[in-house]
């Protein structure tokens, strides 16, 4: 009985790990459509500037997928749109974030 019980919680456990990863690899899969670069990137520099925009100064921490030219270690510049209230946790970055950026061509 208990290797029975043993097993059936285990394999629980297994199943609830994977549906979690699962979802944590879909969800920072699915903003990187269509964008140019994704990178591991630290922001230096923060410029807000007027309307719904703010100009990043980042260092490239890593490259995870790019077509263009960048490199760790890479200074680049990035302007961003901010979020509304809708989705407070994509306002404004402040100096020292460290994240994922999905960097579009323009």
């Amino acid at each position: 009985m208990f290797k029975l019980d043993a097993i059936r919680i285990a394999t629980i456990a297994a199943l609830g790990a994977l549906s979690v990863l699962w979802g944590a690899v879909w969800a920072e899969s699915s903003p990187s459509k269509g964008a140019a670069a994704t990178l591991e990137v630290k922001v230096l520099e923060v410029q807000p500037t007027t309307g719904n925009e703010a100009l990043y100064r980042m260092e490239v921490i890593s490259v995870l997928r790019s077509s263009i030219r960048v490199k760790p270690g890479d200074s680049i510049r990035v302007r961003s749109r901010l979020a509304g209230p809708e989705a407070p946790d994509q306002g404004l970055k402040p100096r020292g974030w460290i994240g994922i950026a999905y960097l579009n061509r323009s």
